[in-house]
């Protein structure tokens, strides 16, 4: 099984280019929903909500993960009781 590898540093930019996109768009969507200056006058509802979507990022990637994993055991598992002395046999 082959896997992209990424260095450290790109890693690093990729984390910071999302940790800002979050913190903009919650400061978007404080503003939109509670009006304009509410997030800079909060920023702890900023942080919580950027809490928030790394969590929901987190969980969709491990679900993710999770399911090619198991599409990858059941396709392997097919495999075998098609073959010729495979699971079927015997």
């Amino acid at each position: 099984m082959s896997r992209n590898r990424r260095s450290a540093d790109k890693v690093m930019e990729e984390a910071l280019m999302t940790a800002s996109s979050y913190m903009k768009r919650a400061a978007l969507e404080i503003d939109k929903f509670f009006g304009e200056g509410y997030a800079e006058d909060h920023p702890e509802l900023v942080a919580a909500f950027m809490q928030a979507a790394a969590a929901d990022m987190q969980t969709m990637w491990t679900a993710a993960t999770i399911e090619d994993g198991l599409y990858e055991v059941a396709d392997n598992l097919r495999r075998i009781a098609d073959a010729p002395g495979g699971l079927s046999a015997g």
